[in-house]
């Protein structure tokens, strides 16, 4: 798995596994077969596309929306976590503000 620490400018795509360790300015986006362990910030959502897999530890200051995928939330989203509750799981020491749909 490779890791990023410090501030990335843009926003983010994931193509194969990376660890974020830092701040995102920006959106991420997971795509298929990706995988995100999100130990830091993202200023924007965090979207996961079909059969991609997310680990948020952080912060996300947007919505979460899970579009297939399988997600583990340990921190705090600041928007929405959408995506179906057996591929989205939010710890029971998760805060999140927006709510949850399916």
């Amino acid at each position: 798995m490779q890791v990023i620490a410090g501030q990335i400018e843009a926003p983010l795509t994931v193509e194969g596994a990376l660890e974020v360790q830092g701040i995102v300015l920006g959106s991420i986006t997971v795509l298929p077969a990706a995988h995100l362990v999100l130990r830091g910030i993202c200023r924007g959502s965090v979207r996961i596309a079909e059969s991609g897999v997310a680990q948020l530890w952080g912060i996300v200051e947007g919505d979460v929306s899970n579009e297939g995928g399988e997600v583990d939330v340990f921190g705090i989203v600041e928007g929405a976590v959408q995506g179906a509750p057996s591929h989205t799981r939010v710890s029971s020491d998760s805060i999140v503000r927006g709510g949850r749909s399916n």
